[in-house]
């Protein structure tokens, strides 16, 4: 008959099992970890050697992204894809157009990184690392930075942020100038504009005064074209008038009504066609037009052949007469006067 395990037995293998347990399952959990974080690491590394041998290869001259999802690459390169060696769950990879490398990969429980300014890759305890957008500095999953800037980077940070202020404040001077001077033409502007509208009042005033002056002297032109239109203008009268008594005055006409308003030369001839008298001009100075002194005799039968030349003004009264001394043997004869005017003015 067998005897089998006492309760005592049993429960002190139950022992001996649970202290090996507490003392192995600690050390195996230690070198699965070290080995996923090597692995991690090892990913990490391969990453970094394809980048380098991607920038090696193609040179890029801008900042490229390659994202990694469950070993598919997505990237904003569509010509050449960054092929790496093993398997990685989650990253990123951000090339520079200056050779520099950020990288960023996880496995959901550690994390593996190497910013851009470092030379090796660290291990994290953080189930996440990324890299925002537009940036190549890599961040936990908390929000935090991993690694902070050296004393030399925040130098040069700082000496590139002051070279864009200044830059600014250059451009803001140079704005401010040519505002100033944009402000300066503006009331320059004002001021000629205002110069203008005095300018354009005295040329309105000036053109008022010029079309106020030609109307006065079209009215003077019309004027003038009236009387020179008039000048030279010529008349001849001839009056017959029939004498049958000796010592008579005979009125021939009176220039006022042939001759309009003007300054005229007026000629007269006295002619007895009949040869019977003598005929006398200019006795009667009331009906004539020369003084008593200016008297001249024909004998009967002649011919006048002098011409009484007179200025004359229209509108005054001028009688043209002749007296007759004589008639031989009373018979009656035809004086014929002559009277020819040539305006002047």
């Amino acid at each position: 008959m067998k005897r089998g395990f006492t309760l005592v037995e049993l429960l002190a293998t139950i022992v001996i099992l649970a202290i090996v347990s507490l003392i192995t399952i600690p050390i195996i959990t230690g070198v699965i970890n070290k080995t996923r974080l090597n692995s991690l690491k090892s990913s990490a590394y391969g990453l970094l050697e394809a980048s380098n041998l991607y920038i090696a290869q193609y040179n890029p001259d801008s900042t490229i992204r390659f994202d990694i999802d469950n070993n598919k690459v997505i990237s904003n390169d569509t010509t050449h894809l960054l092929k790496y060696k093993g398997s990685i769950k989650e990253g990123t990879v951000i090339l520079s157009n200056k050779g520099k490398v950020t990288v960023c990969i996880t496995d959901g429980k550690n994390s593996a990184y190497k910013n851009y300014n470092e030379n090796k890759v660290t291990l994290v305890e953080e189930n996440k690392c990324y890299i925002p957008d537009n940036t190549s500095i890599v961040y936990l999953d908390n929000g935090a930075t991993i690694t902070e800037l050296s004393n030399q980077e925040l130098t040069e940070r700082v000496i590139e942020l002051a070279s864009k202020v200044e830059a600014l404040e250059n451009s803001n001077n140079e704005k401010t100038t040519k505002i100033n001077a944009l402000e300066q033409q503006v009331e320059t502007l004002e001021s000629d504009n205002e110069a203008l509208k005095q300018s354009v009042g005295n040329i309105n005033t000036s053109l008022n005064t010029i079309n106020n002056r030609i109307a006065t002297n079209t009215t003077n032109i019309t004027s003038l074209t009236n009387t020179v239109s008039n000048i030279g203008t010529y008349v001849y009268k001839e009056y017959n008038t029939t004498v049958s008594t000796s010592h008579t005055s005979f009125n021939v006409v009176n220039l006022k009504n042939i001759l309009s308003n003007g300054t005229w030369i007026v000629m007269v001839t006295f002619t007895d066609a009949g040869g019977k008298a003598d005929v006398l001009i200019g006795g009667y100075p009331t009906l004539g037009f020369i003084s008593s002194s200016e008297h001249e005799l024909y004998p009967k039968g002649y011919t006048t052949g002098i011409n009484y030349t007179i200025p004359y003004i229209g509108s005054e009264d001028r009688i043209i007469s002749f007296h007759v001394g004589a008639l031989y043997n009373n018979e009656s004869t035809t004086v014929t006067t002559r009277v020819m005017a040539y305006r002047i003015k």
